[in-house]
Protein backbone atom coordinates (compact mmCIF):
# COMPACT_ATOMS: atom_id res chain seq x y z
CA UNK A 1 0.00 0.00 0.00
CA UNK A 2 1.29 3.14 -0.72
CA UNK A 3 0.90 6.25 1.22
CA UNK A 4 0.77 10.01 0.11
CA UNK A 5 1.91 12.09 2.16
CA UNK A 6 2.14 16.04 1.94
CA UNK A 7 5.51 18.32 2.17
CA UNK A 8 3.45 20.77 3.19
CA UNK A 9 0.29 21.00 5.05
CA UNK A 10 -2.99 22.52 3.36
CA UNK A 11 -3.74 23.71 7.17
CA UNK A 12 -2.78 26.42 9.08
CA UNK A 13 -2.49 25.98 12.28
CA UNK A 14 -2.95 28.27 14.79
CA UNK A 15 -2.19 28.25 19.07
CA UNK A 16 -3.75 30.91 21.02
CA UNK A 17 -1.50 31.07 24.43
CA UNK A 18 -3.78 32.82 26.10
CA UNK A 19 -6.66 30.24 26.37
CA UNK A 20 -4.38 27.67 27.08
CA UNK A 21 -3.06 29.71 29.62
CA UNK A 22 -6.90 30.22 31.12
CA UNK A 23 -7.16 26.58 30.37
CA UNK A 24 -3.89 25.20 32.48
CA UNK A 25 -4.87 27.92 34.91
CA UNK A 26 -8.51 26.19 35.58
CA UNK A 27 -6.88 22.93 35.71
CA UNK A 28 -4.58 24.28 38.36
CA UNK A 29 -7.55 24.99 40.53
CA UNK A 30 -8.91 21.38 40.46
CA UNK A 31 -8.83 18.76 43.34
CA UNK A 32 -7.07 16.18 40.72
CA UNK A 33 -4.05 16.71 42.09
CA UNK A 34 -1.43 15.11 39.52
CA UNK A 35 -3.25 17.07 36.77
CA UNK A 36 -3.17 20.50 38.71
CA UNK A 37 0.72 19.81 40.18
CA UNK A 38 1.53 19.02 36.24
CA UNK A 39 -0.74 22.25 35.34
CA UNK A 40 1.16 24.48 38.54
CA UNK A 41 4.45 23.00 37.00
CA UNK A 42 3.75 24.32 33.41
CA UNK A 43 2.59 27.46 34.65
CA UNK A 44 5.60 28.29 36.53
CA UNK A 45 7.48 27.49 33.51
CA UNK A 46 5.61 29.94 31.27
CA UNK A 47 5.59 32.41 34.47
CA UNK A 48 9.33 33.89 33.29
CA UNK A 49 8.07 34.87 29.83
CA UNK A 50 6.33 38.42 29.42
CA UNK A 51 3.01 38.54 28.28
Amino acid sequence: MAHTFFKESPFKTLISFHKLIEALEEIASTNIDYRANYAKALLQEIERFPV
